[in-house]
């Protein structure tokens, strides 16, 4: 099964807050953005993507594969991880 095969059946598609705890619903505003508006910021999600994936075409000409996944994985437990550093100190 691939990742966007597994998404479909996990998720019906659909990445919605209540797949995250409160905890992950904070990251996921700062690093992704707001009420759908997606943050261009140089860390935000749509950046790394694109670095991360900066071989292909376009940001839809990913492919639906693990190890697509595990490049982007790496980079998103990353953030994340400094993300809950700067939450420990403010």
């Amino acid at each position: 099964m691939t990742p966007g095969a597994w998404f479909l059946v996990a998720c019906d598609g659909k990445f919605t807050e209540e797949d995250l705890n409160k905890e992950g619903n904070a990251f996921a505003t700062t690093y992704y953005g707001v009420d759908g508006n997606i943050s261009e910021e140089p860390d935000s999600y749509l950046s790394d993507y694109e670095t991360v994936f900066d071989a292909c075409e376009d940001l839809y000409g990913v492919p639906d594969t693990w190890d697509a996944f595990d490049r982007l994985k790496l980079v998103l437990d990353q953030r994340f991880d400094h993300w809950k550093s700067l939450q420990l100190k403010g």
